[in-house]
């Protein structure tokens, strides 16, 4: 299904496909939407083209298993209603917290943007506990390697690391790497 190179924001592979396999199950009527709740942050930090593709998957797999001339509009219709359900229900808040929070600093720290240490020392990112992580994250930020890059390195979600970069560049102890 995916290789890891494709692996929403860094996420375990494996996770991905777990929640997507509940995600694909609530879609064909078979678990109730509260199921959702403990998949949310995995599916809400997935690229929004990775879950379109796997959305586009399933419908075209319940078009040929129905035997029956339903309109994939019909489909399309189905997956929409049911997300929209779940919205309804508001079972998603910290996960779409997190995806409007990822996607600003995703905006603020482009791809493959470089920044530098500016001399000024760099603070604690609110409710990020690992200390460790900071220090190493800091240590490569500051060092020019892009967020994109440490997202790869780092066995967390992208989530953590945009939001440090977004951090240091906005209290001013990053900036961008001239060229």
């Amino acid at each position: 299904m995916m290789d890891s190179s494709s692996s929403p924001g860094g996420s375990d592979t494996r996770k991905f496909e777990e929640a997507l396999s509940v995600f694909q199950e609530y879609l064909s009527d078979q678990v109730a939407p509260l199921l959702l709740v403990d998949e949310a942050e995995v599916l809400t930090s997935a690229p929004a083209s990775l879950l379109a593709t796997e959305i586009q998957k399933w419908i075209s797999l319940q078009y040929r298993s129905a035997g029956d001339p339903t309109p994939v509009s019909d489909y399309l219709y189905h997956v929409a209603r049911k997300i929209q359900h779940v919205r309804e229900l508001q079972l998603l808040p910290e996960g779409m917290r997190r995806v409007d929070e990822f996607r600003q600093a995703e905006a603020l720290i482009p791809e493959g943007a470089a920044y530098v240490a500016t001399g000024k020392k760099p603070t604690r990112v609110e409710d990020e506990g690992d200390e460790s992580f900071l220090r190493e994250l800091w240590r490569k930020a500051s060092s020019g390697i892009p967020a994109i890059q440490c997202e790869k390195e780092f066995p967390v979600d992208a989530y953590r690391i945009r939001r440090c970069f977004e951090h240091w560049l906005q209290e001013g102890a990053l900036s961008a790497k001239v060229q």
